[in-house]
């Protein structure tokens, strides 16, 4: 439950020169089971680098120690630093959901593995992540939401095995 970076598109609205119609879309972000927001952290910012500086300003030297805030690298498209992905994301048009109905879409999510050293470095599958898991589209009539249609997609990411030669006792 804390707030990530960037930005979240709310609403987009489309509006037709000609007439007063206006093309409504909304998206949610959150879990349809919890309420609570979808997002996910791709990684977590790395703060354990301790920097030890000297500054000569004007004829006065200062010594002191600093945090340097470093970030880790993220695949996701051209993105790097610490990038929100969500599991889920709800699409309805105009500003009521239960008036024209929705389509619940549900993507994988990657969680970057925590490895420290000496351990082998692990492999950046952060490009799974946002790939379309199910899709549930709904229709509303006479206030009653109802499952119109639903596709499942699977995917297969394949192992990679690694052998580390070393001594032996």
């Amino acid at each position: 439950d804390t707030n990530g970076p960037g930005l979240r598109i709310s609403k987009i609205i489309k509006k037709d020169p000609f007439t007063a119609i206006n093309a409504i879309t909304n998206y949610s972000y959150t879990n349809p089971s919890t309420g609570k927001s979808s997002g996910y952290l791709m990684s977590t910012p790395n703060y354990f680098t301790d920097l030890f500086v000297v500054d000569i300003s004007g004829g006065n030297t200062y010594n002191y120690n600093c945090l340097a805030i470093k970030v880790n690298a993220s695949n996701i498209g051209n993105f790097s630093g610490a990038p929100l992905t969500y599991e889920y994301v709800t699409v309805y048009s105009n500003d009521d959901v239960n008036t024209m109905g929705k389509t619940v879409s549900k993507f994988t999510i990657y969680t970057a593995p925590t490895m420290y050293f000496p351990y082998f470095p692990v492999d950046d599958n952060s490009w799974t992540a946002g790939d379309l898991l199910t899709q549930e589209v709904y229709k509303v009539q006479a206030g009653v939401s109802t499952l119109v249609r639903k596709i499942e997609n699977t995917y297969d990411v394949s192992s990679t095995f690694y052998q580390i030669k070393g001594l032996s006792a």
